[in-house]
Formats: C-alpha cells, sequence, structure tokens
C-alpha cells in the first residue's frame, strides 16, 4: 500500500463530525456517551418540528443526502448527533435536521438541488435572527451545500444567521475523474454518470460548460458568491475515504495537491486506519497543472483552511462510501468502531 493511500477514513469522519460540532456548542462537554447507547435512533424532527421548537440563537445543523438519496442514509449520523442534542444546550438549542427537499430529484442538476436547500432554509430561518448554522453533507449533498451556501450569499443571509461548520463526507468536490485512473476506467464511469445521473452527471463529468465553465469550476473561482459563502464559515471539514470507495475517489473528496504529505495517525487497526492533518491556505508546497479543470478546483478551493480526515477501510468487500455514514447498521457498522475511539 502506498503512502499515499495509508489515510484515514471517511466512517471515521461521520464521527469525527459528530464530535467536534458537539464540542463546539458545548465546550465543557469531553465525552459523549458510549457507542452502544447509539443503537437507537429516534424518529427525526420534521422541517414543521424543527420551525415550533427553534428560537432566537439556536444552532441548526443541516443534513443534506446524495445522489438518489434520502433523509434515511442519513439517519444513524444525525440520529446520533440529535439524541445528544440536550448535552449541548448551555450556548442555545441545537436542532438537527435531514433535509428531504432533494428526494427524487438528485438527477436534475447540483444547481438545481442547491437552490431546493436554499430556499428551504431561508424558509427554515424566516423571522429568526442570531441563530447559528452548520452543513453536513454525504456525497454530492456536500456539493448541494455548497451551492446552497452561495445562494444564501447572494441574500445576505449571512449577515442574520452565523455560519459555523461546512462538513463534506466523501464529496466529489472536482468531479468524478481521479489522478492514476486508467483511460478505460475513467471512459466507464464518465459513461455512467453521464447518462445515469444526468445533468448532475454531466456536471460532475465537468462536460457541462455549454459554453462557460463548468459549475464545479466556477464554484471554486474565488471571486465567486459560493466561494464567499464558504469562506465565512469557522471550520471547513474534509472526510475522504482513501480505498473501497468506488463511487467518489479520494483526490476530490480531499482536494488532494501533489506534494501533500499524510496526516498524523489517530488510530488503526486491522478494519481501520485513520489520519488528519490541516490543509493551511498558506502552504505553497503543493503543486498541481491547474491547466486541467480538475486541479484548477482543488486549488482554488485550497486558498481557504481545510481540516482533512482521510480513512482507509481494508477489504474486499468494503463498501467505504456508505461505510463512512453507517447507511445502514449492517453490515457498515465500521463507524460506529471510529466513533469509540473518538470519545
Amino acid at each position: 500500500m502506498s503512502s499515499r493511500y495509508y489515510f484515514c477514513t471517511d466512517v471515521s469522519s461521520e464521527f469525527c463530525v459528530i464530535r467536534r460540532l458537539i464540542l463546539l456548542a458545548h465546550p465543557t462537554s469531553t465525552k459523549i456517551r458510549e457507542v452502544s447507547t447509539l443503537t437507537a435512533v429516534p424518529s427525526l424532527p420534521t422541517f414543521t418540528d424543527i420551525r415550533s421548537k427553534m428560537s432566537d440563537f439556536c444552532h441548526v445543523i443541516i443534513f443534506a443526502h446524495g445522489w438518489i438519496g434520502s433523509s434515511h442514509d442519513l439517519e444513524e449520523l444525525s440520529g446520533s448527533l440529535y439524541k445528544h442534542s440536550e448535552q449541548v444546550s448551555k450556548e442555545g438549542d441545537v436542532h438537527v435536521y435531514v433535509t428531504t427537499v432533494n428526494h427524487d430529484q438528485t438527477t436534475l442538476g447540483i444547481d438545481k438541488g442547491g437552490k431546493n436547500l436554499a430556499n428551504e432554509i431561508l424558509e427554515l430561518f424566516k423571522g429568526y435572527n442570531g441563530c447559528r448554522i452548520s452543513f453536513i453533507g454525504h456525497s454530492m449533498g456536500g456539493l448541494f451545500a455548497r451551492f446552497a451556501i452561495g445562494e444564501l450569499e447572494k441574500v445576505d443571509f449571512f449577515s442574520k444567521v452565523k455560519p459555523i461548520n461546512y462538513v463534506c463526507i466523501a464529496t466529489p468536490h472536482s468531479g468524478v475523474g481521479a489522478i492514476g485512473w486508467n483511460i478505460y476506467e475513467n471512459h466507464l464511469k464518465s459513461t455512467f454518470t453521464g447518462y445515469a445521473m444526468d445533468k448532475s452527471g454531466r456536471q460532475l463529468n465537468l462536460t457541462d460548460k455549454d459554453g462557460h465553465i463548468p459549475l464545479l469550476l466556477e464554484m471554486s473561482n474565488t471571486g465567486s458568491c459560493y466561494y464567499q459563502g464558504l469562506e465565512r464559515f469557522s471550520r471547513r471539514l474534509l472526510l475522504a475515504n482513501t480505498t473501497n470507495d468506488l463511487a467518489v475517489h479520494y483526490e476530490s473528496a480531499s482536494l488532494f495537491l501533489i506534494g501533500d504529505s499524510e496526516g498524523d495517525l489517530i488510530y488503526g487497526d486491522d478494519s481501520i486506519v485513520m489520519r488528519k492533518k490541516f490543509l493551511s491556505a498558506n502552504d505553497k508546497s503543493t503543486i498541481g497543472d491547474s491547466t486541467t479543470d480538475p486541479v484548477a478546483i482543488r486549488q482554488n478551493l485550497r486558498t481557504l483552511d481545510w481540516t482533512l480526515v482521510s480513512i482507509t477501510v481494508p477489504g474486499m468487500f468494503a463498501n467505504a462510501h456508505n461505510d463512512i455514514v453507517v447507511r445502514r447498521k449492517t453490515p457498515h457498522s465500521v463507524g460506529y468502531k471510529v466513533f469509540q475511539q473518538l470519545n
């Protein structure tokens, strides 16, 4: 195994997210309940539920699912955080909302999904001031969130609502192409995404130029509302699978550039390895061919500070893309082990 692929996995990242968000909202909380208490996930609150419980100065954490996904994909992750929200109430109420606005619409475009999400958020926060907001997006849900952030930036939303965390889990920031994939693998993947994923697939393939630049490149430009809105967040966290993620390659999810080094080992055994590092906007040691759109996207986004957790889940039958969010309790349970190590 090359050093580049001996990184951390998305699976642990999901639980890294929970712990970080809880500690952010409640700095005095140093321990979360044992993993055994996470097995029973409560019914997640609806839009109406959240609206009825919100108040000024509350913190709302928005979860966004990915392609052909649903709120059920994030039940374990969001439910675990929701179940422990009473522990973080000293700085105001914390509410967890898994958006459903893009059910059955994920092939219609990242822009369409992002606008749907932005409109729902505007309606959710209508009439409230001083609140805080965080985003956790899985796979393409991380792109929906970034587009929504840009739309919210356009209407000066963040002057009334404070942005806290932007967390993306196995998100294809620079599309579905990857360094090191052979031409046949790239062709097969681009053909599938281009046809099966319709407009969203063309955007992920960076073939949606239509006389302009690809949407993902536009969203990364430092002068765009999407970049400027993202820049406002106090923390930006990347969770990327180094192996066994057939949907999103590591380079795209981790904003990888040549010259990147491994992070610090935070946990490792036969079933999972996790490494963490800080990606500084001032790091000049990384290089890339910015004449290619995927690398240009990553270089643009790397002008912001990020924290990266790289996760390696070995095994012939591992499905890291879903493992990272414990999409189903069985067999995707390795994430619980990560959560336990972070307590």
